[in-house]
């Protein structure tokens, strides 16, 4: 998987398309929701970087998401 991610990183071929794409997507959540997942992002990587483990599977049971 990290290669992927280097290879999104560095590919300047596709960026624009790329780029295009990820506007659009953003574009239809808005500037404060978008801020939420961004804060959200680094919520995980942080509790990821401290302790590997499945931090959205634990969300998802704390919440009781798995009740509906």
């Amino acid at each position: 998987m990290r290669r992927d991610i280097d290879e999104h990183a560095v590919d300047i071929v596709n960026f624009e398309k790329r780029e295009a794409r990820y506007l659009e997507i953003a574009r239809k959540y808005g500037r404060e929701t978008m801020a939420s997942f961004s804060h959200i992002m680094g919520e995980v990587v942080m509790a990821l970087d401290e302790k590997p483990q499945d931090i959205l599977g634990m969300t998802f049971h704390a919440l009781e998401l798995h009740n509906r």
